[in-house]
């Protein structure tokens, strides 16, 4: 993973409480899947349509600080299914940044560029994956170019793509296709190989995209036996 063993690996799901139900299954799915071939901690949180900023802030720096407590440089994988678009904010008659959305048009939405500074905040110690199936998903945050970013991510489309809606041919789905067909092919996933994949495979809408600063990134499934040892010296220190 990143050239490096994680001995901590952790995901969180994103989705809108008041988006549409696929976006819920399609989030579960992914966690059931982390969760039964990498045997990874997996949370999931739905963006409430009040508060949405802050809480949505709160919570994604709630699951990094749990996460920065371990001894060795953990992974986080943080996805995030749902709407997005370009927000209101114009810089010479341009709009820039982008923001999640609960819903195509209207409702309740989160500026991108806010949750990137929160992330990026992170990241010196904290290794990030961000999995966004959204349209324009590449989309370039307010203030902060391409080569700046400090945290891996895998993205549904590129700037002013549409990306399809939950069901087959959609993102997250391809995801879990992609990940459990090279996870058995060989043993571990490649980020770069899965885009590929992703790229190649003609079975997307829009463009995936893959920004991979600090070099290369794998997922490897946690040892069951390394779970076991850790659970057993959890028990023998309560039993202390």
């Amino acid at each position: 993973m990143s050239n490096r063993s994680h001995t901590k690996v952790s995901v969180l799901t994103l989705r809108w409480a008041d988006g549409s139900p696929g976006f819920q299954a399609e989030c579960e799915a992914l966690g059931r899947m982390f969760t039964d071939l990498f045997h990874y901690d997996v949370s999931h949180f739905a963006i409430p349509s009040l508060s949405s900023e802050s809480l949505l802030l709160s919570r994604i720096a709630k699951h990094l600080i749990n996460a920065r407590v371990q001894p060795n440089p953990p992974l986080v994988i943080i996805h995030y299914g749902g709407h997005a678009g370009a927000n209101n904010s114009k810089t010479n008659g341009k709009a820039e940044g982008l923001e999640w959305a609960a819903q195509e048009s209207g409702g309740p939405t989160v500026d991108w560029s806010l949750i990137q500074n929160e992330l990026a905040a992170f990241a010196p110690r904290i290794t990030i994956l961000l999995l966004l199936d959204c349209c324009h998903a590449a989309q370039p945050s307010k203030g902060m170019a391409a080569r700046e970013l400090k945290f891996h991510i895998l993205a549904a489309s590129g700037r002013r793509e549409k990306t399809l809606s939950p069901g087959k041919g959609s993102f997250t789905a391809a995801l879990i296709q992609e990940i459990t067909a090279l996870l058995a092919e060989k043993g571990v996933v490649d980020i770069s190989t899965l885009h590929y994949r992703l790229l190649h495979e003609g079975i997307l809408f829009g463009t995936p995209v893959y920004s991979c600063p600090g070099g290369p990134m794998r997922l490897e499934p946690k040892s069951v036996t390394l779970i076991t040892k850790l659970r057993i010296r959890r028990v023998a220190w309560l039993c202390f």
